[in-house]
């Protein structure tokens, strides 16, 4: 009796862990502002910025929030990207991530980049560890903005996929 007890505790407790999991995994991405596809000519005027999010397995099932000149770009699953354009400048680009509350509040990164006149800067959003969390809670991490060169963007984006653009949420 006290076997079938602990097995069906332990059932439960899978079952459970199954669910948050795929909760998680409810997080599809989405573009808040219009999308500047990579293939077409950049306007004159103007500049392209693409974030991608990295592929990398932790912290996969959680979304990122992204967001830059005081509005909300969109949110990124892994291995898709945004793109939009702006005016040439500096850009501040701020990332949180969505972390599980069992492991406390979500954590942001801000990036600073540099955009040019009718090019695209390409920059990955990468989970790193976040030292000041105890052992147990560090399996999620901080969101940290790499900017990536632009033949290592060019080839990371056509193998992602962009978010599609959702702009009545």
């Amino acid at each position: 009796m006290k076997r079938s007890r602990q097995a069906t505790r332990s059932i439960a407790l899978s079952l459970i862990s199954f669910a948050a999991f795929l909760a998680g995994c409810g997080s599809p991405s989405y573009q808040r502002v219009p999308f500047a596809a990579v293939d077409q000519p950049i306007p004159a005027g103007r500049g392209r910025v693409v974030v991608l999010r990295s592929d990398q397995l932790a912290g996969s099932s959680r979304p990122i929030y992204v967001r830059s000149g005081g509005r909300e770009i969109g949110r990124l699953a892994s291995n898709d990207y945004l793109s939009w354009l702006v005016a040439p400048g500096k850009k501040v680009i701020d990332v949180v991530f969505d972390r599980p509350l069992i492991d406390g509040a979500d954590l942001e990164g801000i990036g600073a980049v540099e955009v040019e006149e009718g090019g695209t800067t390409y920059v990955e959003v990468v989970l790193q560890d976040a030292p000041e969390l105890s052992a147990e809670k560090s399996r999620v991490g901080l969101p940290i903005v790499v900017p990536l060169s632009d033949s290592e963007g060019a080839r990371r984006v056509a193998a992602a996929q962009a978010a599609p653009v959702d702009t009545d949420r």
